[in-house]
């Protein structure tokens, strides 16, 4: 007669290889219900636990899957599937960081593992850290040396962070490997950035010939044309560009054009200075007051006769050939970098725009302004660029371009600062226009940071219609958004209640109705996000609490990544922020951890 401990592995093992079957079978909910029997009778049973996760895993139950393969690790941590499965579940939510840490800790276990090391490299690439990518592709080159793809990869990432000796050396490795591969002789010709012409035609010639990925054709094709550019011949490179745009390409005209300050007619209106900035925000049981000085470009207005216009970020195209890049929030070269009028480029500056006929004529003088549908990007950087028109002209003679479709609150700020709204113009992205006088202000600052003007501008055009007259604390709700939504709010807001927090979703308001709501707000909560644009209109002395994320890449807790603790600080606001769990990447859902929120909202309210 068999004992208890003897029939319960028995039946432990029966359960176990039923759930297999049905997990190779792709019945991943019956095979997730076999395995947790199993795992009741067997919980000590390694096979059982990481079956069950890699059901759970498939079944997109990524949380409960983490649990179980760090269950199935704690019992078998040499064994590697277990840690790809770990990094797995860890990546479908998100979290790159730790899922880094997680393939750290297998490699050092298991050194010798190619799948380990290809999960760093990947991971290290997600978090845009491209010198560690780097590392680890040469890291796993030394454990993969005859895998053609392992350097391949390596030679991907040096052209990337500028390391062309590492780059050629890895591509020819990888064409001597595997002299069939495409994309090895276009990294070949890419990282060889310094050999004949013809060479390094000949390889991407030979990559277009065995491609077949139609992406990675085009890809091909404009390495080759932009080669074809560096080197001055501008015939081929314009053929080559018409080869791969195809019927897309009819009716552009190829214009070269260099990137220019426009030093012979930019009026300087502000000169460059520097503002010290008092940053005051909560932490470790009390206020701490940190001061930072930053320093501000000139402020300055361009004005250019008979150009063109281009819709990707209100670019200005002088009759001379010069490019005026003014618009762009975080870097200017951005524009050459994310526009499809960027045909080609050489290290001397020089640009091929590929250019459909203007769509349009404006003849007055016309403001280009540019712009997002992003309300906190228009209200704290497009927008104050008036300030500098406002200070050499009367803007009510002025027309002005923004992005389209120019959106009411886009329409009001400028009817409020004397722009009517029949010379409000949109400009479609792609399209071009031409303009007799255009009159291009500079950014007052570039992100984190914010110029004092910037503050002084909104708060002068975009007025309160009534006096502050009672004192209001506002939790603002990002609910009705996409993105960076905090997760738990309700029980978060349950800790700000009893504070006489009144929760509201801004969306909901016009843009009035916004500056006179915190104009009364002597404290502001809330996930970081475009309404923090409204800090402006808050009184002095208030303070506001922002509920955010790290970025997950960044290893400094103490970098700053928004505009709203400047903002703060020169509206005399102090401003703490408090750091979540993230179950995204930047812009993802987060959760607040409830203790920090209670002890922050004990050190300012008790």
């Amino acid at each position: 007669m068999k004992t208890v401990d003897t029939v319960v592995p028995s039946l432990a093992r029966k359960l176990h290889w039923q759930g297999l079957d049905r997990l190779r079978a792709g019945r991943y909910v019956e095979a997730r219900n076999v395995f947790d029997r199993a795992v009741g009778l067997e919980p000590q049973s390694f096979g059982i636990q990481y079956c069950r996760a890699a059901a759970l895993l498939r079944l997109g139950h990524f949380v409960e899957a983490e649990a179980a393969f760090r269950c199935a690790r704690s019992l078998h941590a040499t064994a590697p599937n277990v840690h790809l499965g770990l990094i797995e579940a860890l990546r479908a939510q998100r979290l790159y960081r730790d899922a880094e840490s997680v393939a750290l800790t297998a490699i050092h276990i298991l050194s010798d593992n190619a799948a380990l090391h290809w999960q760093l490299v990947k991971l290290r690439r997600i978090r845009l850290n491209p010198e560690g990518a780097l590392a680890a592709c040469r890291v796993l080159v030394l454990h993969c040396p005859s895998d053609a793809s392992a350097w391949r990869a390596l030679s991907r990432q040096a052209i990337e962070v500028a390391q062309p000796g590492i780059a050629g050396d890895a591509a020819a490795r990888a064409l001597a490997l595997d002299p069939a591969a495409a994309e090895a002789h276009g990294l070949a010709a890419l990282s060889g950035a310094d050999e004949a012409m013809g060479v390094a035609q000949g390889r991407l010639e030979a990559a277009l010939a065995l491609e077949r990925n139609s992406r990675q054709r085009r890809r091909w094709l404009a390495v080759l044309a932009n080669l074809f550019f560096r080197s001055g011949d501008m015939r081929a490179a314009i053929d080559v560009r018409c080869r791969l745009l195809g019927s897309d390409g009819i009716g552009l005209r190829h214009l070269v054009v260099t990137l220019d300050r426009f030093d012979d007619t930019r009026r300087v209106v502000d000169p460059a200075g520097r503002a010290t900035h008092e940053l005051a925000t909560y932490r470790s049981g009390g206020l701490v007051v940190r001061r930072i000085t930053t320093e501000y470009a000139d402020a300055a207005v361009t004005e250019v006769r008979g150009c063109q216009i281009l819709g990707d970020g209100c670019v200005v195209v002088s009759g001379d050939a010069r490019l005026l890049v003014e618009g762009r929030v975080h870097r200017p070269e951005r524009f050459l970098e994310a526009s499809h009028h960027v045909g080609a480029r050489d290290r001397s500056g020089r640009i091929l725009l590929e250019l459909p006929a203007p769509e349009r004529h404006i003849r007055e003088p016309v403001v280009v302004l540019g712009s997002n549908g992003n309300f906190g990007h228009w209200m704290i950087d497009h927008f104050p660029q008036l300030w500098s028109v406002i200070r050499s002209r009367n803007i009510e003679d002025l027309a002005v371009i923004v992005n389209a479709p120019a959106l009411p609150f886009q329409v009001e700020c400028l009817e409020r600062a004397g722009i009517s709204r029949k010379r409000i113009y949109g400009i479609g992205h792609g399209a071009v226009w031409a303009s007799d006088h255009a009159i291009v202000p500079t950014l007052l600052h570039r992100k984190p940071f914010v110029s004092p003007h910037a503050v002084e501008f909104l708060r002068e055009v975009l007025r309160p219609n009534r006096h502050a007259n009672r004192r209001r604390r506002l939790f603002l709700s990002r609910a009705d958004t996409g993105q960076r939504r905090l997760i738990n709010e309700d029980e978060i807001f349950d800790l700000f209640r009893p504070h006489g927090f009144e929760r509201v979703l801004t969306a909901g308001y016009s843009l009035q109705e916004q500056i006179d709501m915190f104009a009364e707000a002597e404290a502001i909560a809330g996930a970081e996000g475009s309404a923090f644009a409204n800090l402006v209109f808050a009184p002095e002395g208030g303070h506001a609490i922002a509920f955010a994320t790290s970025l997950p890449w960044a290893d400094r807790p103490d970098q700053l990544y928004s505009y709203w603790p400047f903002v703060a600080a020169l509206c005399r606001q102090g401003y703490s922020r408090l750091e979540g769990l993230a179950i995204g990447q930047a812009r993802g859902d987060f959760v607040m951890p409830v203790e920090a929120v209670r002890l922050c909202l004990r050190g300012l309210f008790n």
